[in-house]
């Protein structure tokens, strides 16, 4: 077997060797062998969320359910999500499907949305989600989904439509055989309230940031431009996005970003990111360049950054540079974690130095997966460790943690609860903590950061 390069390596096939004890051939031909079917009905006409949710689980489900993805969409949907130069939500489906357009006979994973038919496909899943609120239900069982005429954009759909891929992909590659037995959910704005109930939905949007400083553009911070592009604004010229990246775009990262595609390999990332956000309408500036002691915000530049850098020497320095407010985000790496989100805000109760204080960066080989790269062709071993000890992501995950770090942005425009941390284990939603900040929002320090409207 020839050992992928740590670079190509499809980083979910390295998490089914790790998991099911196999070598990546077979990992690979695992997700090759994968189907997905997206199935809307009429109420996708009248909800910008479950748009938002549809074109997530679309865009997110290419990238992991290899062996094709079918989308099912009424004729001649008006599009109520921001798109550039699409007018109806089969253009944008189109889009994004490109050359890839399969009919699924017999799919591994099936999701409708904001439906449920009267006879649905065995494990199936339906998408519910308003503005503020996303999950999942069993389609075989009664929703107990309260719509409430809930205030309604993208960002609830976000989460809801990466956490059906998710379950999916849990259940159908036996990680995790009841993954889709039980709904799920979150709350947006008040994470730890019951998400299916309508008293857990947030006010009408009202404001919008008017600019970010994107650290890091991996599979995070693409997530996050993603997130920002579904988004509302009146005037998207009203917002301006530093993108702060050195990297080239890799053939792995393909897999686990939203925005990228074999086309952009060999591109700087901060290059594939402007141009998505220019396309959009957004003002861009680019620092090309390591994220160090050296960096510091000027006046005139965004002062709320989004971190989703994956080690911590960086973190260390995030309260260093100037920003007035940094939220930052991590995930886990293995196939055991590489669903937690954890969330942390700064200024906060802990100091991003004391929380990184003596974290390495140093990734340790998966020994599972060094054993699946058994091989007599190379002798020394290097390539196997190095490619072993890259971390599992994934797009689905980077859709849902996006959508929890704006909706901590976003309750800073609407007054509601500050949070120091967010921890959320998707995988059971039972061991998740939301501590709430003893600081509250303030109409100066929303001032001070910067409003655009929504439209």
């Amino acid at each position: 077997m020839t050992i992928p390069s740590p670079t190509a390596a499809n980083r979910l096939a390295l998490g089914l060797m790790d998991a099911r004890e196999i070598g990546y051939p077979e990992a690979v031909a695992i997700l090759e062998g994968l189907t997905l079917s997206l199935v809307c009905d009429d109420s996708i006409r009248r909800s910008a969320s479950l748009q938002a949710a549809l074109v997530t689980a679309l865009n997110s489900g290419l990238r992991a359910f290899l062996g094709g993805v079918e989308v099912q969409l009424p004729k001649n949907v008006t599009l109520l999500i921001p798109w550039p130069g699409r007018m109806t939500l089969n253009e944008v489906v189109h889009k994004l499907v490109g050359a890839r357009n399969h009919i699924v006979l017999s799919p591994s994973h099936t999701v409708y949305f904001g439906h449920r038919p009267a006879e649905s496909r065995p494990h199936a899943l339906v998408v519910r989600a308003t503005g503020w609120r996303g999950g999942m239900e069993p389609a075989a069982k009664d929703s107990r989904f309260d719509e409430g005429g809930g205030v309604d954009f993208a960002l609830g759909g976000i989460y809801a439509g990466g956490l059906s891929v998710h379950r999916g992909f849990l259940r159908a590659t036996a990680i995790s055989a009841f993954a889709c037995n039980k709904s799920a959910g979150l709350s947006l704005w008040n994470p730890g309230a019951d998400w299916t109930s309508a008293g857990a939905e947030g006010p009408p949007l009202r404001a919008l940031p008017a600019g970010l400083w994107l650290l890091g553009l991996g599979h995070l911070g693409q997530a996050f431009l993603w997130t920002l592009g579904l988004l509302p604004f009146s005037a998207p010229s009203d917002c301006e996005v530093m993108l702060q990246d050195f990297d080239l775009v890799e053939e792995a990262n393909v897999g686990a970003g939203l925005l990228c595609g074999t086309a952009d390999i060999g591109t700087l990332k901060t290059r594939v990111c402007m141009r998505w956000l220019e396309e959009r309408r957004f003002r861009t500036r680019l620092c090309e360049r390591p994220f160090d002691e050296s960096i510091r915000r000027e006046a005139a530049e965004p002062a709320i950054a989004l971190c989703g850098f994956d080690k911590a020497a960086p973190r260390r320095k995030l309260e260093d540079a100037g920003f007035l407010r940094v939220i930052e985000c991590g995930l886990g790496g293995s196939i055991n974690d590489f669903d937690l989100i954890h969330v942390h805000n700064f200024p906060g109760a802990r100091k991003a130095a004391d929380i990184w204080k003596g974290i390495g960066d140093m990734p340790k080989p998966k020994a599972k997966v060094m054993a699946g790269f058994a091989t007599s062709e190379e002798v020394c071993g290097a390539l196997a460790a190095t490619t072993a000890g890259k971390s599992v992501s994934t797009s689905f995950i980077g859709a849902m943690a996006s959508a929890v770090v704006f909706g901590e942005l976003l309750r800073a425009y609407h007054r509601g609860k500050r949070h120091d941390e967010l921890f959320l284990s998707p995988r059971n939603m039972i061991d998740c903590d939301f501590a709430c900040s003893d600081q509250t929002y303030t109409a100066a320090c929303i001032a001070a950061a910067g409003f655009a409207k929504t439209g």
